[in-house]
């Protein structure tokens, strides 16, 4: 019943997830384009972005353009959009 009535009012904004992506993409300016790792051609769906702070700890961001995206960081393991994912897809559209 939710889910047909959300479909008949269409999406409808949301300060708390506005706030959480804009979170997101202001912390995006602070990781080094260098800690960016470009995919082989064999796995070109799944970027690896090496923390800021602890570069022995690195995030796997796994098919950024659908739907599925995500990425193994804490804050999008609990269903939210992350910096890495943001990232990710703003060096390879080279929006950066």
């Amino acid at each position: 019943m939710h889910t047909s009535k959300m479909k008949k009012r269409g999406f409808m904004k949301s300060k708390v997830v506005e706030q959480l992506v804009k979170a997101s993409v202001d912390k995006v300016a602070l990781i080094p384009p260098t800690h960016m790792i470009e995919p082989s051609m064999e796995s070109y769906s799944t970027w690896i972005v090496q923390n800021q702070h602890y570069s022995h700890v690195s995030y796997k961001v796994m098919h950024p353009f659908t739907k599925y995206a995500s990425c193994t960081c804490e804050w999008a393991m609990n269903g939210n959009l992350c910096k890495h994912q943001i990232m990710t897809i703003l060096m390879v559209t080279n929006v950066t």
